[in-house]
Formats: structure tokens, C-alpha cells, sequence
């Protein structure tokens, strides 16, 4: 789980979805808005393709623990919002986490550094 700071709450997360730009990577697509200040993250599972919540839990966790790691990439003043079909649920660590690496790369190079 992110620190608290990092996190978007249920106020902003309304404002940050309107406001975003997509991105989709299928199995995941992205939401991703400039804010005032810091990074913001934030991971949606439907509960509707999986009704344990042991195994969203699990996959939820693997999502954070990439983003936590390649989070340095991303640019300062950015909320992202990450969506997961049920077909991230199927994919083995080590390429949920290629894929992930991939649209951070490509949300970077959307939103450079420094730009407001």
C-alpha cells in the first residue's frame, strides 16, 4: 500500500478521473492527471471477476509493489489512476510487471518533467 500522502483519496479521485488523460495497455489502462503538488496512486479491481478477496488482494498488491518501484519515473505533479481487467489475474509477476514498465514509459514521455 502507498503512504497516505501518496494515495488519492475518494475526493479527488472523482476530479482526477474527469480531468485525465487514458491510456490503455491491456490488461491494465491508466488514468493520469497533473495535481497542485507531490504523486498521487491509486489501483482499481472490479469485485464483479473475482469474488475472493484474498486473490484481488493478491493481485492488487503486485500491481502496487511495481508501481512503488518504477514510481522515481514518473513525473512530480501526476495522479494515476490504474485500472485492472480480470485478464491481469492470468499474467505471471515477471510480465504484469514488463507491461507495467511499459506504460510507465510511455506516461513519461506524455507528461515531461517539469511541465505544468
Amino acid at each position: 500500500m502507498f503512504p497516505k500522502k501518496q494515495r488519492i483519496s475518494r475526493k479527488e479521485f472523482v476530479s482526477v478521473y474527469k480531468k485525465s488523460r487514458s491510456f490503455n495497455f491491456p490488461p491494465l489502462s491508466f488514468k493520469v492527471s497533473l495535481i497542485p503538488k507531490g504523486q498521487k496512486f491509486s489501483v482499481v479491481l472490479p469485485g464483479s471477476w473475482q469474488k475472493k478477496k484474498s486473490l484481488r488482494n493478491k493481485i492488487k498488491r503486485r500491481i502496487i509493489d511495481i508501481l512503488k518501484k518504477s514510481k522515481d519515473s514518473f513525473p512530480e505533479n501526476l495522479a494515476v489512476i490504474c485500472f485492472v481487467k480480470k485478464e491481469a489475474s492470468l499474467l505471471p509477476h515477471k510480465e504484469l510487471s514488463l507491461k507495467i514498465n511499459t506504460c510507465v514509459e510511455v506516461i513519461k514521455n506524455s507528461f515531461p518533467r517539469g511541465d505544468k
